[in-house]
């Protein structure tokens, strides 16, 4: 008993990275070539969320969320709890030195927005969004 509890309590530790900068030798070849865009899908690829109430399976039961947002959706509140994929964090801040990124969601911005301004976290490298307005239905 006390083993299981002690493995669910080291299993939700957050893991951290030292972010090396990149060698002069990267960054001379990146400041050849024009910079990339890199387009990453916000819902069930950088994260997982549920709202108040719906539950979804796509996280372990039990699983503790990384962040709520709260936002009011035709007029009633909705609390979604947003679990970030392992690692995300470090992908993104990975990333965001060899391309600009962009993210894009098909759901509503107000959602979309606050989910992004969170990942985000005042790095300034989600800075060009695209939500369900963007999108043109293709029939």
């Amino acid at each position: 008993m006390f083993n299981r509890q002690v493995r669910a309590f080291i299993q939700y530790q957050p893991v951290k990275y030292e972010l090396f900068p990149l060698s002069p030798v990267s960054r001379h070849r990146l400041s050849l070539v024009q910079r990339k865009t890199l387009v990453l899908d916000l819902d069930e690829t950088l994260i997982h969320s549920h709202h108040n109430a719906m539950p979804r399976n796509t996280v372990k039961p039990g699983t503790p969320h990384d962040f709520t947002v709260k936002v009011t959706i035709d007029r009633n509140p909705v609390r979604f709890f947003v679990h970030k994929r392992p690692h995300v964090d470090y992908f993104l801040d990975v990333v965001s030195q060899w391309y600009d990124l962009v993210v894009f969601t098909a759901s509503m911005e107000i959602y979309g927005a606050a989910v992004a301004d969170k990942l985000d976290n005042g790095r300034n490298i989600l800075r060009r969004r695209y939500y369900r307005q963007h999108c043109t239905p293709d029939y």
